[in-house]
């Protein structure tokens, strides 16, 4: 397949007019983690790790067998179900336990928040980039599960049965032996958020906009650049937020040698059979510093006019969405509180049943971005944020996450994140802008939402005496 979507061939893969061979086997249940810190120096930049929300659902995927990477598609999301749907029809798969979710041949990968303009912060990973994983290990209700991705059937490789015979007894504190924080193994480092005088400029100017008429809200992020001595080793900074972020989405997706990883709150769709749920997150407020405080900051967010108005723009947006694809539509009516370590915001989840059970990329289609990550209306607010934002923004804000060869899978929003490249780090954050919105406050926003990665790659954030004083 030629032009601006193209497959590229993996070691020992064949053509998309090949068949494509998928075996499944059952090992001895090994803590994902460990085994895909231990095992990703075999598959140097072609790895992937993933775990879900609130769940023990892992995936660790080590080399490619097969490569999507594409730029400036119109309809990238139907693109690749047509593309993937092409490979699917030529699969032979023997895995003799049925549907486990996550196992089998499924893609990896994420799509560009919007088609990029300047490729130099994000070459690597185009408006598009997915693979198969040449082995997939996947934890799925208590049981653990190789898949072997390739042209011809092949035995459990030897460095997985390595593992497995040594598992017994090994654990993350023997690869990061100070586990007295979620700062063990950070890096000594220095912070510089770029431009954060002129990005509170153009806060003001989307306020006097949005005031104008321009439109009801807009989403505008920012950047920081974190400098470390020596290389970054993206599985220790995964590691790090494994202590901190658990019930959120982990995520870490390499090529070449740059990472993209992150701690994401925020689920944009599931699908699993003919179900389909997705979650509206918008509207936030710091934590408190006792149980006391922390309580009642929850009830005045639960009756803070700004942020209830986030919140409904995008709770009709994906009722809208999703009531296209969807019957028996369930939405409650009032949102709850969702906790994070730093963090919490107001949650509404929407579930229903797909009319089509192939709609899945047209739901994730329609729900990218949400008013969480874009604004609202969607087109004005794409259009201030070209005018006003200040760097390309990727992955980040972005659909991440798998679909299998049913076309069942999951994309979370690719939030508190970071691009790991050489001995630097690009973080990423950004907040909700409406017409009586402050830059200040909107700043200190961002600053709460830096503060995951932060920890992760640093140990520390601008509260507890970290490096974050420089500015570019």
């Amino acid at each position: 397949m030629n032009g601006p979507f193209a497959a590229e061939r993996g070691a020992d893969f064949p053509s998309s007019e090949n068949v494509l061979i998928s075996k499944v086997v059952k090992v001895k249940n090994i803590d994902p983690l460990k085994f895909f810190l231990e095992n990703r120096r075999f598959f140097p930049g072609r790895n992937f790790f993933w775990k879900e929300k609130d769940s023990d659902f892992f995936m660790a995927g080590f080399g490619a067998a097969k490569i999507i990477r594409f730029r400036e598609k119109k309809d990238r999301f139907l693109e690749l179900k047509r593309y993937w749907e092409d490979i699917c029809e030529k699969l032979i798969i023997n895995n003799p336990y049925g549907p486990v979710r996550g196992t089998g041949p499924l893609l990896f990968g994420g799509f560009s928040f919007r088609p990029l303009k300047d490729g130099a912060l994000w070459g690597n990973f185009l408006d598009g980039f997915f693979y198969l994983p040449r082995y997939l290990l996947t934890k799925a209700d208590g049981e653990t599960y190789l898949t072997v991705n390739g042209g011809e059937e092949e035995a459990v490789p030897e460095w997985v049965n390595r593992f497995s015979e040594e598992a017994e007894g090994f654990g993350l504190a023997e690869m990061f032996p100070d586990e007295s924080g979620f700062g063990a193994g950070a890096y000594p480092a220095k912070g510089t958020e770029l431009q954060p005088e002129r990005w509170k400029e153009h806060v003001g100017k989307a306020i006097s906009l949005l005031k104008e008429g321009y439109g009801e809200k807009v989403v505008l992020a920012r950047e920081m650049k974190v400098a470390c001595e020596g290389g970054i080793d993206a599985g220790m900074v995964l590691a790090n937020l494994f202590r901190s972020q658990t019930a959120n989405y982990l995520f870490l997706l390499e090529n070449g040698g740059e990472a993209f990883i992150g701690a994401s709150p925020e689920r944009l769709a599931r699908k699993d059979g003919e179900r389909i749920c997705s979650e509206c997150v918008a509207g936030s407020a710091p934590r408190g510093k006792d149980p006391q405080e922390d309580e009642r900051i929850g009830r005045e967010l639960l009756s803070d006019e700004k942020n209830l108005q986030e919140h409904r723009f995008v709770v009709e947006m994906i009722t809208g969405a999703m009531a296209r694809y969807c019957r028996d539509l369930r939405v409650p009516e009032q949102p709850v509180i969702l906790n994070n370590p730093d963090i919490k915001h107001l949650y509404t989840p929407v579930a229903g049943i797909l009319r089509e059970d192939g709609a899945f990329f047209d739901v994730l289609r329609s729900l990218h971005p949400t008013p969480a990550l874009g604004g609202t209306p969607r087109d004005a607010a794409l259009e201030l944020i070209g005018r006003l934002e200040l760097f390309e923004r990727g992955l980040y804000g972005a659909p991440i996450g798998w679909v299998d060869h049913r076309m069942d899978g999951e994309f979370a929003v690719g939030i508190r994140s970071a691009l790991i490249r050489g001995n630097e780090a690009r973080l990423f954050a950004g907040c909700g802008i409406v017409k009586d919105s402050e830059a200040e406050k909107e700043f200190a926003e961002t600053r709460v939402k830096f503060r995951p990665m932060l920890r992760a790659l640093c140990g520390k954030t601008w509260d507890d005496g970290g490096m974050f004083d420089e500015r570019e």
